[in-house]
This record gives structure tokens, sequence and C-alpha cells, in this order.
């Protein structure tokens, strides 16, 4: 069975390992990455330099504003990118506004999540996008 691929892009420390733990209890079969800013995750996707041999991810847990470039320049080039269109995004936002959420729809985004504050919420959440994913 394939191992579902998760490239998580978040900065905060304190917030990924929530965010593991989450994927601990709620996927543990799913490998996780992370890229802590958007020229990272980008790189990561590109497979380029030190991400030549990571495989290509399922999922994309994309903060809304990671450092260096924004979550809608990084989904704006994911959109672009014929060969990365068809990975699944979902934008994790401590707070979308209606025009924020309809930006990243019309870029392909699978949908917007608030970061959930307690750790049940955010295995709920991590559940909901892998649901969102796997397209049921």
């Amino acid at each position: 069975m394939h191992k579902r691929v998760i490239l998580s892009v978040e900065e905060d420390d304190a917030a990924f390992q929530l965010l593991k733990a989450a994927f601990e209890e709620a996927q543990p079969e799913a490998q996780l990455f992370r890229a802590t800013d958007g020229e990272q995750a980008l790189a990561f996707l590109r497979r380029e330099e030190s991400f030549a041999q990571v495989p290509k991810p399922d999922l994309i847990l994309l903060n809304v504003n990671p450092p260096s470039k924004s979550g809608l320049d990084v989904l704006a080039e994911i959109a672009s990118n014929e060969s990365l269109r068809s990975i699944k995004v979902v934008v994790m936002t401590p707070s979308p506004l209606q025009g924020d959420r309809e930006k990243y729809l019309a870029l392909g985004a699978q949908d917007l999540l608030n970061k959930p504050a307690k750790f049940e919420e955010l295995v709920v959440a991590v559940r909901s996008a892998s649901a969102k994913a796997s397209g049921s």
C-alpha cells in the first residue's frame, strides 16, 4: 500500500511538533515532511538540491503566511506547474477571511482550515485535510 506523503509548510517549531503528534494519532502510516518557508517548500516540490530524493507529496498543508514567500505565491506557483498541479493543498490559517478563502480556492486549494488551538481539534483537522486529499 502507498504510504501517504504529506508536506507541512510551517515555520513555527511548536506548531509543527503539535501537527506531527496529530498525524501520529490520526494517520500513523503517513510520512510527514516539513518545509520552514515558502522558498524551501518550492525547492522540495521541485526536488532541488538537498530535496532531490524526496517523494512527491500527496498533500500539502500550507501555512497561510510562511516566511520568504506568501502562501498565495506558493499556491500560484503550484497551480502554474503542470507536474505539481495534481497535489492536493489545504491552507492552514488562524482566521480565514472570506476574500482570502476565495483567492486560495481560485488558485486550486481544496480547502482552508482554521489552525486549531487544541490538540483534539488539530487531530480532527488532520483527518479532515487527509479526507479532502483522498477525494472523499
